[in-house]
């Protein structure tokens, strides 16, 4: 077991991966997430009072909880550790793509371009549910086309989100076309990508569309315009009734949306962005995912189409067994938690090399 110091937490919601030590703390407002840690009971760490005895310095709340009001703690809490001279354990579940200042540490986090991801970083999986909760896996057959799920936000509502919407997509062809900033291409919003595919596989004859379009993200009980149980069931009704899941990076560069879709057994069809996946040193993702990059979404609809007539019935079949398998294994979180120990101690010898 990993000792980390966590000194004296403040009054504030500590991290998930602790709560087999300080408790399991619920959820308000972040609807479904209750659910998420269900799996997640053995503590992976042991705290010491005595930063001596530590491997690791471990910072007990979330990064993005703290950078905008709770800067000198965390500057206290770095400091204390350089003095001990240990690196210090970060997790920053958010979408904001920002650097973390924070010296000798190693960063978990969940979103990031490939092009800003700095070697101390580790790429972890979103706090996301096992939509299968112990069920049998449900799996499909192959038939004459392509099945796309999609249940999500993806109409903008109001005449405020139609003008921020737009805004945003001015701001970024703005900057795209500006000489050198070329590489700002997989920046442009996840909803624009999200609409664009829709758009043309709604249109197309080479698949069939299952999609059931929303005008609010349905996972927050701030923005959720129906009864939540009623949204989860047709969430999940939509996938178990799909091949395929369309899967688009949203405010950050990840998706909730894919390692759900791997709980059931479904195979996303990923539009990447500069993405950079858990374990990809580990994992062939392209064993089970479809992947059309972010400046071939014309083409969504041939590439999916291409990659399903090249399949038998037999390998349909394993791809979806891989899927659920390989988010078992690796990407749920109490899994992904119990292989940090593993993680931490590749980092180690990867530095006295």
């Amino acid at each position: 077991m990993v000792k980390v110091y966590i000194g004296q937490p403040l009054t504030i919601s500590h991290l998930p991966v602790l709560y087999p030590n300080l408790g399991v703390q619920k959820k308000e407002r972040s609807l479904f997430m209750n659910n998420v840690f269900a799996h997640y009971t053995e503590p992976i760490f042991e705290i010491v009072a005595d930063p001596n005895d530590a491997d690791y310095f471990l910072l007990p709340h979330d990064y993005f909880l703290l950078f905008v009001r709770e800067n000198e703690y965390m500057q206290r809490f770095a400091a204390l550790a350089e003095k001990y001279g240990k690196k210090v354990i970060v997790f920053a579940h958010g979408d904001p793509e920002i650097d973390i200042p924070i010296n000798n540490s190693i960063v978990f986090r969940i979103a990031r371009y490939g092009r800003n991801k700095k070697p101390n970083e580790i790429i972890m999986p979103v706090y996301g549910e096992d939509l299968l909760q112990d069920r049998p896996l449900s799996i499909r057959r192959k038939g004459a086309k392509p099945v796309v799920g999609f249940c999500g936000w993806a109409r903008l509502g109001s005449a405020r989100e139609k003008l921020a919407y737009y805004v945003k997509d001015a701001i970024w062809s703005v900057k795209n076309f500006l000489p050198g900033n070329q590489h700002l291409g997989p920046e442009r919003q996840g909803m624009w990508f999200r609409r664009q595919a829709i758009k043309i596989l709604e249109k197309s004859s080479l698949v069939e569309s299952n999609f059931k379009i929303r005008e609010s993200f349905s996972g927050h009980r701030t923005t959720i315009k129906l009864d939540p149980a009623q949204a989860r069931a047709e969430y999940i009704d939509n996938m178990l009734n799909s091949d395929f899941i369309l899967t688009v990076k949203g405010g950050g560069n990840c998706s909730m949306r894919f390692y759900e879709a791997l709980s059931l057994g479904r195979i996303p069809l990923f539009i990447k962005t500069d993405n950079v996946l858990p374990f990809e040193d580990i994992i062939n993702y392209r064993e089970f995912v479809v992947f059309v990059n972010y400046d071939e979404v014309d083409l969504i609809d041939t590439k999916l189409s291409d990659f399903y007539n090249a399949l038998s019935d037999d390998d349909f079949i394993q791809k979806q067994k891989r899927a659920r398998e390989t988010y078992e294994k690796y990407l749920r979180l109490d899994s992904f938690f119990r292989l940090i120990p593993d993680i931490l101690n590749k980092k180690a010898s990867q530095r006295e090399r």
